[in-house]
């Protein structure tokens, strides 16, 4: 028995087609938006952390720069600035009788340790996307904070007390009477 072989076969070509321009483009571009976005939010955590228990760039109070200033630092700063608001007196005139009272006793001076936790905290608010952007913010535009000083309330008053014991005077029996239309006043 014979058989007979065919001469030729046929063997489907592979499809070599490439993809579309466009659709290589839409991919690499992407790509190329997700690795920059990574990037970005990966740089602007690293910024963030490097500034942990410091004082974020830009921020100051009443013009000094306690920019990445840590809290010991912040705190000498401020107090160097601010340490002549301990200086003066309060003087109290009544009655012909005056009284002058020194700011060193009553405690008035700088408000230190609320103006360093108060440029502490900024941009330390939120979630991490919020504290991002505060970060960003601070940075290009700076936060100016108002300086805070303080006092021994107590003392003050205990001081005005006493001045004002010391020119206080017993009342008097008097009187006013009316007399016609008149009003008479009996000391």
């Amino acid at each position: 028995m014979t058989t007979a072989t065919p001469d030729t076969v046929l063997i489907p070509a592979p499809d070599t087609r490439r993809p579309s321009m466009r659709l290589r483009f839409g991919v690499a571009f992407l790509v190329g938006v997700l690795i920059s976005t990574a990037v970005g939010i990966a740089a602007l955590y690293a910024y963030d952390r490097q500034y942990e228990g410091r004082v974020l760039p830009g921020v100051s109070i009443g013009g000094v720069d306690l920019s990445g200033l840590d809290p010991v630092a912040a705190s000498a700063a401020i107090q160097k600035a601010y340490d002549h608001l301990r200086e003066g007196s309060i003087t109290f005139r009544a009655e012909g009788k005056r009284t002058t009272i020194p700011y060193e006793e009553i405690g008035r001076g700088p408000d230190v340790e609320a103006m360093v936790a108060e440029a502490l905290g900024v941009g330390r608010d939120g979630n991490p996307a919020e504290r991002v952007i505060a970060d960003v913010q601070t940075a290009f535009r700076g936060v100016a904070l108002s300086p805070k000083v303080t006092y021994d309330a107590d003392a003050l008053a205990e001081r005005l007390m006493a001045f004002s014991d010391s020119i206080a005077r017993e009342p008097d029996d008097a009187w006013v009477s009316l007399v016609g239309r008149s009003f008479t006043v009996v000391p």
